[in-house]
């Protein structure tokens, strides 16, 4: 992979697990401070400002027993930047301002999370561990547990967090990985220079506090925890020893238990309409103990059920016992592990060194790359002894679910979930231990999709970067490009299916989403076996029409092709999933509402501009009525009349398309649709207006905290090949970005989630801003936004020096500048290029050359023209969405258009044209 950008990553071997018992939270709290200025670099914003004007970005997560630091960014800044992030481990500040702000930050952080049912379950999940362990910590934390309680104690955070750096920080817990275009002497020079003053403490590791502490109570449990959403999962845990890596056991068994084909655990609960989806997994695997999961999504009628399923699953552990301890199997996972390791694409070079860094202290060196990937040794008795444990292991049951709710009369301290837990029979568990299994019930069969041949067909000439038009006519347009530049036996396939009806019309859209719904869900156990062999296919929806994805190794493409098309050809929806996958949607849809308030802004941000789109609330009204005859008729017409637009991209040369061409022939028959006929999107055209439009609603989650406020600026529609100018809007969005977020989120820590980016629906530019906040009224937020952009203008923009600003545009050019990393994200891009008709295959490259012409004035001009307050076409669009600390009362203090029904500004807007490029004709 060629690297004009470089990365840096920083693991230290301690995470929520050394908090203070007075202080949970400690831990993520110091991975906040760091970024806040440091003896050397002072000022609080000095790192991500560095960062920002060189076209890269840096963050953290706090993880159990690990914080990891990483950043990005231009090549030749990566030098500077490295020693600015080294000082983050040899001199911060953490200054008694800073720490008293960013404690609000961490707050707004905990915050958005109340009402995320994932972080609710975790956090009860821990609230059932020893409080002798450090399981049952508070990881997060928030102001209460940071800032209230101590202070209540007469504890000085600052003086702990002082502490706690001083007593966890130390080399010997620290892993750093750098990725970069340099020589392995010349990084080697870079870290001894900028690293070597970390001190030593030769602390041991944190893990050793705890081994051998119990992390849960001996007794089996269920738990019944009520969520936020309209969900049902059955969790089954158990706790383990640690799992040696070498012999990837966990893996192995969550393979046969987590097996979705013919004969499977899944098969058998979806015929009996009890379940939907099957997860297994090792969800913590720590130096002392793990946690291993079944996890099931639950249908109303498995609700019901949830204890006959727990036997189902102990029959089919004694199933692996008795017939699954087989090493062919075992070796045929071990050969895919091989062969996705051997021919993996590249990984992006931030995700690269950040995993490496946390893998460093688990593995020796020669396995810091494959560890976690590969088999190594098969082991019996490891394995019969983990099958044993399970079998003898005390059982954790969790039943989420809204039924029997009342009956929930606990309440956890951090989030406010409601649950009730008690103690199983040690009989009945005892009886469940004993289960025969089903005998619809077996062990997976041997994998007919495993590739046999993985050569690399002999490259195309150099310089061929744009697919070919290999057909074009009533039915079908074929485009296709041979891969030059990775070199892997894989190939993605790209279709769009149109159709005219499928979003002809609210209900039609929900009778093709149950169809698509439905077909997915026909073919998880025939594709199954596919996806554990480096394919995988996804059938989702697209605009005009349905859309097939299919993607990994060519020898067995066209034989998924094949069978998915057949099945999409030839489908019949089954009249028992059709209730099972008509409750799934209808739930979705309720729960679209409780997703987090920034969210519902941008989803009615698109809604507002888009053309054809439906709102959700429309598919709400139609989802009840409709019948299963009417699904089965809707079905056939939607496949009558169409068009097939195809790419194929990767390991394929022009017979292996025509050969994917032939199997949609065979096995599809339709009537072409007129090119007239088919769906195009459209934008609307804001209306030049200083306040612009404002539309606000009420979070429909009662609970719900956070507020949240989209500002969006529309800059206007560009031709497909007007670089320029989405350079200039790419450049001032790259200006912006970082003064923002230090202003809204740092200085006036307006909440945790403070965005800014350039936007493009279409052909139509623009910049939107989005701040959701626990503490501040969407009104005030606004207003902050509308005060920070007449600073940025008058004390950043207008007077930034010319070596500033050529910083942030050579930071653009070096991203535009850098060759995809992976087939699929090429294949992503030409895909997009042909969706939108544009055709510009060099696009990245043209924009690179654009950026040369981009001046200071440019810059300037795009902001006094749309962004200014007195801009002669500022064109606004804001949407406020109100938790419930800022409940909609009266007027707002504003003179922006209030928007009372969404449905009829919309129709009082004019659209935009679309704008298309004939460059595919030309090409042909």
């Amino acid at each position: 992979m060629e690297l004009h950008n470089a990365s840096a990553s920083m693991n230290v071997a301690v995470g929520s697990y050394s908090d203070p018992v007075d202080l949970p939270g400690l831990a993520h709290f110091c991975e906040h401070m760091l970024f806040l200025g440091t003896e050397k670099y002072p000022a609080e914003d000095s790192y991500k400002r560095f960062l920002r004007e060189n076209g890269g970005y840096g963050n953290a997560y706090t993880v159990m027993e690990d914080t990891n630091y990483y950043f990005w960014v231009a090549a030749g800044a990566f030098p500077e930047a490295l020693d600015r992030f080294a000082q983050f481990f040899i001199s911060p500040l953490f200054t008694q301002s800073a720490t008293e702000r960013e404690i609000n930050a961490v707050d707004s952080e905990h915050h958005m999370n109340l009402q995320s049912d994932l972080q609710r379950a975790f956090r009860l999940h821990g609230s059932f561990a020893s409080h002798d362990h450090p399981f049952s910590k508070f990881g997060p934390g928030n102001k209460t547990s940071l800032w209230d309680n101590p202070r209540e104690k007469r504890i000085s955070v600052r003086d702990e967090l002082l502490r706690f750096y001083k007593n966890n920080y130390s080399s010997n817990l620290m892993s750093l990985v750098l990725v970069a275009p340099e020589r392995l002497d010349s990084l080697e020079k870079l870290v001894r220079s900028n690293f070597a003053d970390i001190e030593n403490k030769s602390i041991p590791p944190r893990s050793e506090q705890y081994e051998g502490i119990p992390i849960f109570d001996a007794r089996s449990m269920l738990v019944h925890i009520v969520p936020v959403k309209e969900t049902r999962e059955l969790l089954m845990r158990w706790v383990l020893p640690p799992f040696d890596y070498r012999f990837k056991t966990d893996q192995f068994i969550a393979h046969l238990i987590g097996h979705k084909g013919k004969g499977s655990l899944l098969s058998l609960l979806i015929a009996r309409h009890w379940a939907n989806e099957l997860l297994v997994r090792t969800s913590v695997n720590l130096d002392h103990l793990s946690l291993f999961d079944v996890s099931i999504e639950l249908s109303q009628e498995g609700e019901n059920h949830y204890l006959e399923i727990v036997q189902l699953v102990y029959g089919y552990l004694n199933l692996i016992k008795t017939h699954g301890v087989n090493r062919n199997l075992w070796e045929e996972c071990k050969i895919m592990a091989e062969v996705a390791f051997d021919y993996r694409e590249k990984e992006d070079r931030t995700a690269l060194g950040a995993r490496l860094a946390e893998t460093m202290r688990k593995y020796p060196a020669e396995h810091y790359l494959c560890g976690p990937l590969l088999h190594f040794e098969f082991d019996e008795d490891i394995l019969v002894e983990t099958l044993e444990s399970l079998n003898a292991s005390p059982l954790y049951v969790f039943l989420t679910s809204k039924r029997g709710e009342e009956e929930c009369d606990s309440v956890e301290e951090w989030y406010g979930t409601s649950y009730s837990a008690k103690n199983l029979e040690e009989e009945q568990v005892e009886e469940w231990r004993r289960s025969s299994w089903d005998e619809s019930l077996s062990i997976p069969r041997p994998n007919e999709f495993i590739p046999a041949d993985l050569s690399v067909l002999e490259a195309p000439k150099p310089g061929t970067k744009s697919p070919e038009l290999l057909r074009d006519d009533e039915s079908y347009r074929i485009h296709h490009l041979m891969d030059s530049q990775f070199r892997l036996p894989k190939t993605n396939l790209m279709v769009i299916i149109e159709s005219p009806c499928v979003y002809s019309s609210p209900r039609m859209f929900v009778l093709s989403s149950l169809f698509i719904s439905m077909l997915n869900d026909s073919l998880k156990e025939s594709t199954y076996d596919s996806r554990i062999a480096g394919l995988r296919h996804v059938i989702t929806h697209a605009t005009g029409g349905i859309l097939l994805m299919f993607e990994g190794f060519s020898d067995r493409l066209e034989k998924l092709v094949s069978l998915v098309v057949e099945r999409f050809a030839l489908f019949k929806p089954d009249m028992g999933r059709f209730e099972v996958m008509r409750e799934s949607l209808k739930e979705q849809y309720d729960n679209f509402y409780k997703e987090q308030p920034y969210q519902l802004a941008m989803y009615t941000l698109g809604y507002l501009l888009e053309h054809p789109r439906w709102h959700i609330d429309a598919y709400k009204q139609e989802i009840s009525q409709i019948s299963f005859p009417e699904l089965e008729e809707s079905i056939v017409r939607m496949r009558s009349e169409l068009f097939v637009e195809m790419l194929a991209h990767g390991n394929i040369d022009a017979e292996g398309v025509d050969g994917m061409v032939s199997v949609f022939e065979q096995k599809l028959k339709f009537r072409p649709i007129r090119r007239a006929e088919r769906l195009r999107q459209v934008i609307s055209e804001l209306q030049v207006s200083p306040e612009g439009s404002l539309y606000r609603t009420t979070a429909s989650n009662p609970d719900e905290s956070n507020s949240a406020v989209l500002v969006y600026f529309e800059f206007g529609p560009i031709s497909p090949r007007n670089f320029h100018a989405a350079c200039v809007a790419g450049v001032l969005a790259q200006m912006i970005r970082e003064p923002c977020s230090n202003q809204l989120r740092t200085v006036e820590q307006l909440g945790y989630m403070v965005h800014s980016s350039m936007t493009k629906y279409n052909n139509v530019i623009g910049l939107q801003f989005i701040v959701q906040s626990p503490s501040s009224s969407p009104q005030t937020v606004n207003d902050r936004i509308e005060a920070f952009l007449r600073t940025f203008e008058e004390s950043v923009l207008e007077p930034m020096p010319p070596e500033q600003f050529k910083k942030y545009v050579e930071g653009l050019r070096t991203f535009k500048s850098e060759k995809d990393g992976q087939l699929s994200i090429l294949t992503g891009r030409i895909w997009t290029e042909i969706l939108n008709d544009t055709f510009v295959y060099d696009r990245k490259q043209e924009e690179e050359k654009a950026l040369e012409q981009v001046t200071h004035e440019n810059v300037v001009d795009l902001f006094r023209r749309c962004l200014s307050r007195k801009a002669g076409e500022r064109r606004k669009l804001s949407v406020h969405v109100h938790g419930n600390q800022h409940p909609v009362e009266g007027e707002p203090e504003t003179t922006a258009t209030l928007i009372a029904d969404l449905d009829l500004f919309k129709s009082k807007l004019h659209l935009h044209p679309r704008i298309v490029s004939e460059d595919h004709i030309r090409a042909s």
